[in-house]
């Protein structure tokens, strides 16, 4: 992983596909790379757009299941400090931007009608770095 790059939790998509549908590898691919290249376009129109990337795209059978890393850039020059006091309100504004997914519509060609993709979990949530300089000035005065 980056050093610039503080992974905060995975959003997970799903599609709903009839029970006895057998897609090929090719056709699941499709569904996730439409699922994530909906969710990149609205994130990067969103004001996070410069803040947090995809860090990883997995998905597996089962509906289809797309589970979408999420990582927080870290600012060489000036740590995370914006980034963590403004948690809440990413937080908010990613699953809102999720949500906003939940009116794609994503279709084979050999289907009838389109499938819905929707909002499946988050598990948004990072812990604070240590700031290693200002530990040591510390144990260094006690």
């Amino acid at each position: 992983m980056n050093d610039d790059l503080l992974p905060i939790g995975t959003l997970t998509f799903f599609v709903n596909v009839p029970r006895n549908d057998v897609l090929t590898s090719e056709e699941q691919r499709y569904l996730a790379e439409a699922t994530v290249s909906a969710f990149r376009k609205k994130l990067q129109e969103s004001e996070f757009g410069n803040i947090i990337v995809i860090t990883s795209v997995t998905h597996r059978r089962g509906c289809i299941v797309i589970s979408v890393g999420l990582a927080l850039v870290i600012p060489a020059v000036s740590g995370i400090a914006a980034g963590i006091i403004q948690y809440p309100k990413l937080r908010t504004g990613i699953i809102a931007i999720a949500k906003d997914i939940n009116s794609l519509k994503v279709r084979l060609k050999r289907w009838k009608a389109e499938k819905s993709v929707c909002l499946m979990r988050e598990d948004l949530e990072f812990e604070v770095p240590i700031n290693r300089d200002s530990r040591t000035s510390q144990e260094d005065d006690g």
